[in-house]
């Protein structure tokens, strides 16, 4: 079987620079692909291959809004899931880098965006695994602001699975996917709803307790897999800092695990 050819990265960052003017929408409503396709089509080694694709489909992303009313650091949860916030948190994650690092801002956020894994189907830690990839491989000022956009995407665009509650830390239990699968129950078909879009079908759960009652058993271990690696991958440092809680906290909902927040932009 042929090799992969190595990486190209040459066409990956000047796509970047022509995309300063878009958000992260479509105008048709969905995710914006482009810069998670320049950076796929570069690490196969196939960075003209997303020119093409690009400049074919320059027309059908959305501009980016303007700026509202800058995020601080003591109400950036009230800014969570507003989409018309997008230049406001690309602002905010601009000026964490730019400070912190673009190590440090990603192992900091991430973690704490993940319990809206699911935002915009997924594409706002989508956007922001690719965006520390590329910049794993070199680190430029096209790609550290294209991390910011990628947060600002996931930050703007922000919505768990579990309705926001005053509960404020859930307890998780000890089964493994496989057995919390088995004892899932299904949405009864007469009342499915399906546009088309993965956040419509999902939306539906949030009125079922007894999915939730379901995804409560699963081990802490296996939600967090799917983002602690990015996270891994971007702590610039020793990682045994970061402790696993078997909680589930929303960002939202001040508490003592968000406190490190009101010293770290």
């Amino acid at each position: 079987m042929a090799s992969m050819p190595p990486a190209s990265y040459a066409a990956h960052d000047p796509i970047l620079d022509d995309m300063t003017a878009f958000g992260c929408e479509l105008k048709n409503g969905f995710s914006n692909h482009t810069p998670m396709v320049a950076e796929a089509l570069a690490a196969m080694g196939e960075s003209t291959a997303a020119s093409v694709w690009f400049n074919s489909r320059k027309t059908t992303i959305k501009l980016r809004p303007t700026s509202k009313q800058d995020i601080t650091i003591d109400q950036w949860q009230q800014a969570l899931g507003q989409g018309d916030r997008f230049t406001d948190w690309m602002n905010f994650f601009k000026a964490a880098i730019n400070k912190r690092g673009w190590q440090a801002t990603a192992a900091r956020w991430v973690p704490q965006l993940q319990p809206g894994f699911l935002s915009a189907a997924g594409h706002g830690a989508i956007r922001t695994g690719h965006a520390v990839r590329a910049l794993k491989h070199q680190d430029t000022i096209a790609r550290r602001r294209e991390l910011a956009y990628a947060l600002a995407s996931w930050a703007c665009t922000y919505a768990t699975l579990r309705p926001a509650t005053n509960d404020q830390e859930i307890e998780y239990g000890n089964y493994n996917g496989q057995q919390v699968l088995n004892t899932l129950p299904l949405l009864d078909p007469t009342v499915r709803k399906n546009d088309g879009a993965i956040t419509t079908a999902v939306a539906q759960l949030r009125s079922h307790g007894s999915f939730f009652n379901a995804v409560d058993q699963l081990q802490f271990g296996e939600i967090k897999t799917a983002t602690a690696g990015m996270a891994q991958s971007a702590a610039s440092g020793d990682s045994s800092r970061r402790r696993s809680s078997k909680r589930w906290s929303d960002p939202r909902q001040p508490s003592r695990s968000n406190s490190w927040t009101q010293r770290f932009p």
